[in-house]
Parts: C-alpha cells; structure tokens; sequence
C-alpha cells in the first residue's frame, strides 16, 4: 500500500515539537487562527510548500515507511552524496608535492592558457581547470593518467585504474601513507633496474600467470610498460598486505641482490632525510 504525502497538520505539528512549542517539548500548541495549523512563511516570501524544500521535521514525517531515519537509502541523504571522480581527484591534490604540482603545470599548457596556469596554486585548482576544459572527465581519464605516469605516480596511477574498473578503492583496503611512500620509491628503482626477467620477479611475488599473460598482450612491444603494470596490478592485488619488504624479498628470491641492495639504499636514505 503506497503512503501519500502527509497532511498539513502533521507538518505543522511536527515542526512545532521540534522548535519546542509544541506538546510534550515545554510549551503549547498554537494553532492557526482560521483553525488550520500552518507552516511558516520561509526566508524571503513564500510557504515552505511553495519552495518545494520541507524542513527536516517535515521530512521525518513524510519518510517512507520501512526507511530508517537518516540511512542512506533515504533519497534525500543520496542526493548530496559526493561525486565519485571529483572524490578521487581531491584525494590526489592533497598528495602532491609542490614540485609535482609544478611538473604537472607544465604538461597542461597545450589544455590551459599561461595566464590561468600562472594563478594556479594546488592541485584541486589545476583540476578544476582541467574538468572545464573537458580534458578530463570521469569518462575520460587518458590525459590524467599520462600526467601521473610522467611525475613517476604509480600509486596515484592504480587507484585511478581502480576508479576506473569498479569505482574508488576505499582507503581501509590501500597500504598506509608511509608504506605507499616507500613503495613508490622501491618501484621506481625495480623500473629503473629491471629488464626482461621481469616475468621471474612477479613469479617470484606469486603473482597470478594470467595476470600476467594479459599484461603483455596488452603491451606487446613495450617493456617498461609490461613492468610496471605488472607492479600496480600487484599492488592492486595485495591491497593493504602489499608490502615494500615483499618486493625486496621477491628481488633476492630471483637473485636479483644488486636491485633489492639499491631499493634498500633509497629506502635508508628516505629515512634518513626525514629524520
């Protein structure tokens, strides 16, 4: 049986009670004097009705039956949901670093004028540029993830391909901010010394064959892409167990010593300039 909107009355009553002066809240009823209960005139002319906006009193009495109050299936709680993409987008600005940022200013001077790119002062406003240019879209993500693959973001880069492929990750299922920092720098370096036994690494990380196999379809002529796609689908795997000590591990389990002694190399120097 389908419920109808409420009536005036029960609005009104319920307004009332919350404001206090209503029964049971410490004052008296006051009803109308055409002896119809009414809503107030709202801010600037106009009932309430008339703006179509109800008041959260209102709404409580009007919600469906069956629908918590307040839950998120209640569709005035969907509505202000925030958008997925713009999400993601935030997330990445706060993780820039000034030099990235001003790496990334520089790849968008054929998308945005000198004069606007020259006010731009964090990431978030750089995307919004980009978002009125349409040259990124939630829709169309090639550009971004260029730029992220151009400052060397790996990280950024597979929690866009995660949007991407079923929406953004939640953040209890990524490793924590200073394990993703060490495994930015350890992927960096394995990229850097890591050729065609790049297979016998990700073997060695158990990483699945098929996964594998569709990377090098996927890029059947380029090496550095087999590798490191392989490495952000290994992470992306992993979740928040992927760790920096496991690429380590795997690197000397292939006897690939000399890489995992540079990935230790950089680590301890990371450490050492943040102390």
């Amino acid at each position: 049986m389908t419920s109808g909107p409420a009536p005036r009355s029960a609005i009104a009553a319920g307004r009332r009670w919350r404001e206090g002066t209503g029964p049971g809240r410490g004052g008296t009823s006051r009803p109308d004097p055409a002896g119809t209960p009414s809503l107030p005139a709202a801010r600037g002319g106009g009932s309430s009705e008339q703006e179509g906006a109800p008041s959260p009193g209102a709404r409580e009495i009007c919600r469906p039956p069956g629908l918590p109050a307040g839950g998120a299936s209640w569709p005035v709680a969907a509505a202000t949901a925030m958008d997925p993409f713009l999400t993601l987008l935030h997330s990445f600005s706060s993780s820039l670093s000034e030099s990235e940022l001003s790496d990334l200013k520089f790849l968008c001077q054929d998308k945005i004028g000198k004069r606007k790119l020259e006010s731009v002062r964090s990431g978030r406003e750089l995307f919004s540029l980009l978002l009125e240019q349409r040259a990124i879209a939630s829709d169309n993500v090639g550009f971004l993830e260029t730029m992220l693959r151009t400052i060397k973001r790996e990280d950024l880069m597979v929690r866009l391909q995660q949007f991407v492929e079923g929406g953004e990750v939640n953040a209890a299922e990524l490793p924590d901010a200073n394990e993703k920092r060490l495994q930015k720098a350890a992927i960096e370096v394995i990229c850097e010394n890591v050729g065609r036994d790049w297979k016998m690494l990700m073997r060695s990380l158990a990483f699945p064959e098929v996964k594998i196999e569709r990377i090098v379809t996927a890029h059947p002529f380029n090496l550095y892409e087999q590798l490191i796609q392989s490495l952000q689908e290994w992470q992306k795997w992993k979740g928040k167990d992927a760790k920096v000590a496991d690429l380590i591990k795997g690197l000397r389990d292939c006897s690939m010593n000399l890489v995992a002694d540079r990935v230790e190399q950089k680590l301890l120097q990371m450490n050492t300039e943040n102390k």
